[in-house]
């Protein structure tokens, strides 16, 4: 895992740099093998530090310890929140479930994706973007509706072996108002989403907790109709 992770983000020059930093090399000793000069070295390990989003040696030595852990939230989630809603001057409780898409960024922990799919007990159907941060088990996140003006930010924790996820958002809408709520993920065994439709509201709300409960990733095959 750590080499296919480097690979993606570093050039040619900076993997061999990288190769011979992760041996315990110095800078002098890797100019040497590397025919450049220690002032070169030098701006490959600023350009390394960067997309690995570290500042010094130690903290890449531990990152990439534990980079296989970090990567597995990447793929696909099953997500459902809570928010309330106005119609005609009376409030109603609205419940969605996305089928969500985390892909890594350029930079090592930090991640964005987007809701795919979703079904909701509204008719008003919220597709949103965010961008995360991963810190250990913990991810801060923002995110904004693609479909409206409504943004903010959410805090999940992760439990049960990287399948689950959950906490709470913080939002604000176009009128200003502040909402909240929790908002829980379940990660789903699949990369592809099938031409078939998604199981409707009920469905999904009568099993959601369940899987849940278990703890376990769920199959993707089983959110199709």
């Amino acid at each position: 895992m750590e080499q296919e992770i480097y690979q993606l983000l570093l050039t040619n020059r900076e993997k061999k740099v990288y190769e011979l930093l992760i041996k315990g090399l110095r800078n002098r000793e890797i100019a040497n093998l590397m025919g450049i000069t220690e002032n070169t070295v030098k701006n490959h390990l600023k350009k390394i530090y960067k997309k690995f989003n570290v500042s010094s040696r130690i903290e890449l030595s531990l990152l990439i310890n534990n980079c296989n852990i970090d990567y597995n939230i990447s793929g696909l989630w099953l997500s459902r929140y809570e928010y309330v809603t106005k119609y005609f001057g009376d409030e109603y409780k609205g419940i969605q479930y996305n089928i969500e898409k985390i892909v890594s960024s350029k930079i090592i922990n930090n991640f964005n994706g987007k809701s795919l799919l979703s079904k909701s007990n509204r008719n008003n159907l919220y597709t949103h973007s965010f961008d995360i941060s991963l810190k250990n088990e913990t991810i801060f996140g923002t995110w904004k509706n693609i479909n409206s003006k409504d943004l903010g930010v959410f805090l999940l924790s992760i439990s049960n072996n990287y399948n689950i996820m959950s906490g709470k958002y913080l939002g604000i809408n176009s009128n200003m108002k502040i909402k909240s709520g929790v908002w829980e993920w379940i990660k789903i065994k699949g990369i592809e989403i099938t031409n078939r439709k998604m199981l409707n509201f009920k469905v999904l709300e009568k099993n959601f907790f369940n899987w849940l409960k278990e703890g376990s990733s769920i199959e993707i095959k089983d959110l199709f109709q």
